[in-house]
Order: C-alpha cells, then sequence, then structure tokens
C-alpha cells in the first residue's frame, strides 16, 4: 500500500522528531581510580561530579564523548572512599554525515548522549563499589526524557 504525500509528510516528521541520528557503536572505561580513604575527612563535606565533554570540533560522522563521573569523601557505613571514572562512548552516525549540521551534533551531545551513556557507567559503579565491599546502592536511574523536556522548557522562557 503506497500513502498519500500527506500521510508521508507526517510520517517524516515524526522521524525528524524522534528519530536519533547517531549509535553508540562501543563503550569504554577509559579511567578509573578507587579507593578506601584511610582516615576519615570530617571537615570535608562529600562531594560528586558529573559532566560530559568531547572534542569542541565534532566530526558528524563518527565522534567519542566521555562521560566524567567522581565522588569524594563518600561515605559507606564505617568507611568513606573516592571514586573516579571516566566513561567513553563511540558515536556513529545512523544518517548521511553531510546533511548533519554543528547544532544537530551539539543538541546530541547536550541532550542525548549522557542518558546513553549513564546506564553503563551506573553499571560501572556500581560493579567496583560491590568488589570494594562498600555495600553502596546503585546510582539512581534517571529520566533523560523529562530532563530534555525540562531543559527545553527552560529554554524557551528565557528571555532574550
Amino acid at each position: 500500500m503506497v500513502k498519500s504525500d500527506k500521510e508521508n509528510s507526517s510520517f517524516n516528521e515524526v522521524v525528524q522528531r524522534y528519530y536519533c541520528p547517531f549509535q553508540m557503536k562501543d563503550v569504554k572505561i577509559e579511567q578509573i581510580h578507587a579507593e578506601i580513604c584511610e582516615q576519615r575527612d570530617e571537615k570535608n563535606e562529600p562531594a560528586t561530579h558529573v559532566f560530559l565533554y568531547g572534542d569542541e570540533s565534532l566530526d558528524p560522522e563518527e565522534f567519542d564523548l566521555a562521560l566524567h563521573f567522581e565522588v569524594q569523601n563518600m561515605d559507606a557505613g564505617d568507611e568513606r572512599f573516592d571514586l573516579s571514572m571516566i566513561l567513553v562512548g563511540h558515536f556513529v552516525a545512523t544518517v548521511d554525515p553531510k546533511i548533519l549540521d554543528q547544532e544537530t551534533i551539539r543538541e546530541f551531545q547536550e541532550k542525548e548522549a549522557f542518558g546513553l551513556l549513564w546506564p553503563y557507567l551506573r553499571e560501572a559503579v556500581f560493579n567496583i563499589t560491590e568488589r570494594m565491599r562498600l555495600g553502596m546502592p546503585p546510582l539512581p536511574v534517571l529520566d533523560f526524557r523529562q530532563s530534555i523536556e525540562d531543559q527545553d522548557s527552560l529554554e524557551e522562557e528565557e528571555p532574550e
């Protein structure tokens, strides 16, 4: 059955709105450091840092993005620990790279890639802390779709 132009137009709008132009081809742990602190540092509060970064001039055909996760002076029962991990995702275009502009790539990096890398980071952190016998619960499951919607609505509200 051949669809009418009107139906195809609607389908194309759905694809453009929901289809991700990149897929993650590989993920690796690039760096990890974990240690149980010898002495409790009561002066410093526990701190957690998470950020995503990549090369400024991303090649639209394929590129790497790194998710850096760090906790310092974190409580684990009777002990405290430090953990730092860099997880790198290798992404490839699922469409002709010639039609992708830097804005599309940057939007993917800022809004989508974090959600694709997070489950791998979550699993790796849980495995490491379990092997260290720290008894830590897994990192939370995050709803990145809601986060993207919230971010988009905040951007719309900002005065120019």
